[in-house]
């Protein structure tokens, strides 16, 4: 039971990991950067904790669903390119 966490985490890893690609770190807030950094790597604390047999709380099963459906909710926003809210003021 404790691997089937493995693979949401492992969506939202590359998932934040595609949307780091396309932010730029001259261009955009840093804040964002920071944000699907920070969800990468809970979601990869996650899965290696899975992956080591150490339980999995409700909260991990919680939060990882959160970022799922964030990624989910805001693909169209991100389809060409990184939305104006990411973009620093000039």
């Amino acid at each position: 039971m404790q691997y089937i966490i493995m693979l949401p985490c492992a969506i939202v890893i590359i998932g934040c990991i595609c949307r780091m690609d396309m932010l730029s770190w001259q261009d955009n807030k840093h804040g964002w950067l920071t944000f699907f950094t920070t969800v990468a790597g809970y979601c990869g604390d996650v899965a290696i904790d899975a992956l080591t047999g150490r339980p999995t709380d409700l909260h991990d099963w919680f939060a990882v669903t959160a970022f799922l459906m964030y990624l989910h909710l805001t693909h169209r926003l991100w389809q060409d390119g990184p939305p104006p809210a990411t973009r620093r003021a000039k």
